[in-house]
């Protein structure tokens, strides 16, 4: 979950009690979220896949690269460190704002962690290196954390992220297609009408050569596209309708090779009045699968 802020100064978050409730407050630097292709991951980032059934990780990432800490150097300055002991924290207190903001006055329900998960990745912007590229869905997940649109943000999609597994599993169907379903809601107090697409990720090879990396940053662009029911639908004020994403086997590689085969479903409310820019209007799906052989897969990452 580590992230570099070499471009990122500082995420301020206030609480400020008032008899009607609290307010949260968020001060930004300039170039904080100006543009998202400034903001890095940290080398020593973490890669996912989990292994045994190729589950997505990591969910979302956080700054955690040369954050100030409450260890003291001395009388005067405080340690810099990194690390996730640095990026997990941050996520926490994003959690405890929002417990803060609305605990008690939505049900209990809505606290569960599988629930606070949908929330923390529907918040999260894709990360793009400014030399590199898209960073892989198996080293950002969801993205970058943005803590504001876990307050601002009108839609909610669940599930919030999407592990397809095994290509060559039972769970598919003997023709090469698997369906999922998605669960979209308005938060709004009025009807929108959403638009659903699909942002490619470049195909991620699995290192041949365990002795020289875990994960390989061999890419391969994708031409892969899921298919939806509808392409856009209209929903009424907290109200959901389900959505159903058809999965096909990816054409083009070679199974053998074991390549993590991933891409974002994008859904943004309509109209659009930032062209491609992500906003609170819109949420990402990150989903992942892999294109190969479990075993042979976790042997080269040991």
């Amino acid at each position: 979950m580590d992230m570099s802020p070499r471009y990122y100064q500082q995420v301020t978050a206030l609480l400020v009690a008032e008899k009607a409730g609290i307010d949260v407050i968020f001060g930004r630097s300039t170039d904080r979220f100006g543009e998202l292709d400034k903001v890095v991951m940290s080398d020593s980032s973490a890669w996912g896949p989990e292994l045994r059934h190729v589950y997505l990780k990591p969910d979302v990432v956080a700054p955690g690269d040369d954050i100030y800490t409450t260890f003291l150097t001395n009388s005067v300055s405080y340690m810099r460190n990194r690390g996730t002991s640095l990026s997990a924290p941050y996520v926490a207190g994003a959690i405890a704002l929002y417990l803060g903001r609305y605990y008690g006055h939505r049900s209990k329900h809505d606290f569960l962690p599988k629930k606070m998960r949908h929330i923390i990745q529907n918040s999260a912007y894709p990360l793009k290196d400014p030399k590199r590229g898209w960073e892989p869905i198996a080293r950002q997940g969801a993205g970058l954390l943005d803590v504001e649109k876990m307050f601002t943000g009108t839609i909610r999609v669940e599930p919030s992220a999407f592990s397809l597994g095994n290509y060559n599993s039972n769970k598919w169907s003997p023709n090469g297609v698997r369906y999922k379903s998605i669960r979209i809601t308005n938060l709004d107090k009025v009807k929108h009408t959403y638009e659903l697409s699909h942002h490619k990720m470049p195909f991620i090879l699995k290192a041949v050569n365990p002795e020289t990396t875990r994960l390989g940053r061999n890419e391969k662009p994708s031409t892969y596209e899921p298919a939806f029911d509808v392409q856009s639908l209209t929903i009424g004020p907290n109200k959901t309708k389900v959505v159903r994403v058809r999965f096909t086997e990816p054409v083009g590689i070679d199974r053998r090779d074991n390549w993590l085969c991933s891409g974002y479903i994008v859904i943004t409310r309509q109209p659009n009045l930032y062209g491609s820019a992500l906003t609170d209007d819109t949420v990402v799906v990150p989903y992942q699968g892999l294109w190969g052989y479990i075993g042979s897969f976790e042997n080269a990452m040991k």
